[in-house]
């Protein structure tokens, strides 16, 4: 068989040649390679010596016999690799990388002759010392020579060798009657591959470009896509509405000519704004658009203010009618003391249980927070939370609320009705905070709903099954408003059957640092952890000795005002708490007053005071004469309560009461108060 040997610079484009012309000639011609690392031979008798470019020539040729058989080859680019050139981004800038500096400006010229001259070529070869420091680079098959600044590397492959050599080579080894038809009809079969793949790569970017257009028309919002030079590609109708500027004479035009209110319009991450055209304010979002990493143009989106102010309106209405979810469990419930992990470990119980479950305690207690924890902990905790304030709604929504209304059940009914929010609470749990507050006309139904497990909608004759567990809350003396009938007794019962009391914060003050930790470093990121860096001795143990008549609500409230008001170079002082903390009301004598205070209790303790002891009767006289709204019902809840913050003393006999030193401590310090 007939020899030819490949002569080249590296072991890369001496493997790629000879599986070139291994597959058009190899059953005809045995192919064998060398390169320079190679001991390469003197004298190739009777063989075609193709030398890889002219560099390998100048370096060996003078060293062989003059009668040997050669020739240079021509190469060109692998046109399988281009489309990954093509991809670049126009004005990329690349590192290209070969062995030589010849290879390189002669693979940089024939990129460019290629059409491949959207991208800037900087030449990269062993031995350079000065050139770009560049992260993207371009090897023709030499990636292994990339310096390290290179972080991404497109490998095209090593150039081949053209047609014409392959002619010349078939005429030196006289195979071209044999081999002619073969090596064009592989030339043109390539070529018309490469044509099918750019011709379909045209028609996916043509659909894709129309299908993005249709996209750009339909939408609301006005968009206009530029290129990284800036020029308007694309523009909407939407847009030529809200700016009033006609898209067809801004196409190809600079977007800083037609919209200087933009300001920098580059950016390299999402990037929103307000800007006035035409007396207009509009809302403007800039979004880079990329590929593989690199920006290759900008979309900018602008939306009317008024309407995006109307659409979140309208999202976070929908959103409230569907926050029945409860966010809140056992384990977000901060305590070490006994008393509260008593009430938790009842709550739990109760948690497992469809009875009602009736939650007393002072405002600011967490009452809704147990609510929650108990719907979270039971088996219905997929199911819907529906909480309802009863001392948010008057007497006229309640119903329409709770129990929902038929379409033209009172004027401004929704068309179809609406659901009510027992409704929407089948299958999990209503809480009904505020329960005190509830009229007594309502109560009635109320108690029907809970009897029958029925709704009816305002304006129906329909009766609905609905399957949901009751939890009831309230800061009131329920048994108090049943005693002066403001609550009906049967509905007292009906839902105190799994009573839960929240204690305050004052009968748990072992809680109350741990508890100022915990909003501490809520308020200030986490960036305090501990209130003993925050507070002086002094502060923190007046926080822990005052009685918080306002519960966790009001310590949450002192916390996030220190937070605000603190100097950085100092520890917070008694002197540093908020007012309400620290007037005369609150002294640290362990006077304070109740939550259930009210101007009736003050009366009280002032005409005990005055008799030096009176009864329930004498007291219930005494404010019919004076015009006070108190029975003598009223009076013995209120005289109980009285007993148990120690501010009276109960005896038998005419005296009745008499006022303790505490209460007698509560009036001196009370300047002066109304009835």
């Amino acid at each position: 068989m007939k020899k030819a040997v490949v002569l080249s610079t590296n072991i890369n484009t001496c493997q790629a040649i000879c599986r070139q012309l291994e597959s058009l000639i190899g059953d005809k011609v045995i192919v064998s390679g060398y390169c320079l690392e190679d001991n390469i031979p003197k004298s190739f008798d009777n063989t075609l010596v193709i030398f890889a470019g002219s560099l390998i020539k100048e370096l060996f040729l003078h060293q062989m016999h003059e009668d040997t058989n050669y020739l240079i080859a021509k190469r060109v680019i692998n046109y399988h690799y281009l489309s990954h050139l093509i991809s670049l981004p126009a004005g990329s800038e690349v590192l290209l990388v070969n062995d030589h500096k010849q290879s390189c400006l002669t693979t940089i010229e024939q990129l460019n002759k290629h059409g491949i001259d959207h991208i800037k070529y900087y030449p990269y070869y062993p031995g350079i010392k000065d050139y770009k420091r560049l992260e993207l680079g371009v090897s023709i098959g030499e990636s292994q020579l990339a310096p390290p600044c290179v972080k991404k590397i497109i490998d095209i492959g090593v150039r081949q060798i053209d047609i014409t050599t392959l002619v010349e080579i078939l005429n030196h080894l006289d195979l071209m009657d044999e081999k002619e038809n073969i090596i064009s009809s592989k030339f043109v079969s390539d070529i018309i591959k490469l044509s099918k793949q750019y011709c379909d790569a045209a028609n996916r970017s043509k659909e894709l470009k129309n299908m993005f257009q249709i996209i750009v028309d339909n939408s609301i919002d006005g968009m206009v896509y530029v290129n990284t030079l800036g020029e308007i590609l694309t523009v909407n109708d939407a847009f030529e509405t809200m700016s009033k500027i006609e898209k067809k004479k801004i196409i190809d035009k600079k977007i800083e000519d037609i919209l200087p209110e933009l300001g920098n319009w580059r950016t390299e991450e999402i990037d929103r704004d307000v800007i006035k055209i035409n007396g207009r304010n509009l809302a403007v979002v800039k979004v880079p658009v990329k590929r593989d990493e690199n920006i290759v143009g900008y979309m900018i989106r602008i939306e009317d203010v008024v309407e995006v102010q109307k659409l979140e309106h309208e999202v976070r209405r929908k959103m409230r009618s569907k926050e029945h979810n409860a966010r809140y469990h056992f384990t977000d419930i901060v305590s070490k003391s006994n008393t509260m992990e008593k009430t938790i470990n009842l709550a739990k119980k109760f948690s497992l249980s469809n009875s009602p479950i009736l939650i007393q305690g002072e405002s600011g207690t967490g009452k809704e927070f147990f609510a929650q924890s108990i719907h979270n902990f039971s088996n219905m905790r997929k199911k819907p939370f529906v909480p309802v304030n009863f001392a948010a709604l008057s007497m006229n929504l309640l119903e329409s609320e709770l129990f929902g209304y038929e379409e033209g059940a009172f004027t401004g009914a929704k068309k179809g009705g609406k659901a009510g929010l027992f409704e929407e609470a089948h299958g999990g749990t209503i809480l009904l905070d505020e329960i005190g507050d509830a009229p007594l006309d309502f109560q009635a139904r109320l108690l029907r709903v809970l009897q029958e497990r029925q709704v009816r909608r305002v304006g129906s004759a329909q009766l609905i099954p609905v399957d949901v567990r009751i939890i009831v809350a309230t800061n009131k003396d329920v048994r108090l408003l049943v005693e002066e009938g403001k609550f009906r007794q049967d509905l007292f019962y009906r839902l105190n059957v799994l009573p839960l009391y929240i204690p305050p914060l004052r009968e748990r003050k072992e809680d109350i640092l741990i508890l100022i930790d915990t909003y501490l470093r809520k308020f200030t990121n986490n960036k305090i952890m501990s209130s003993d860096k925050f507070f002086s001795k002094d502060a923190l143990d007046y926080l822990v000795n005052y009685e918080w008549p306002g519960n966790i609500r009001e310590l949450v409230n002192v916390v996030e005002y220190i937070v605000n008001i603190k100097s950085d170079d100092r520890l917070i002082e008694i002197s540093d708490l908020p007012s309400y903390v620290t007037n005369d009301f609150n002294k640290s004598d362990g006077l304070y007053l109740p939550s259930f205070y009210d101007n009736h209790i003050l009366w009280l303790l002032k005409k005990i005071q005055e008799k030096k002891g009176a009864g329930r009767r004498s007291l219930a006289n005494i404010a019919r004469e004076e015009n006070l709204e108190l029975t003598e019902a009223k009076i013995k809840g209120l005289l109980n309560k009285m007993k148990q913050e120690n501010l009276i003393n109960t005896n038998i006999g005419v005296k009745g009461c008499t006022i303790t030193e505490k209460g007698n401590k509560m009036l001196s310090t009370i300047k002066f108060y109304k009835i």
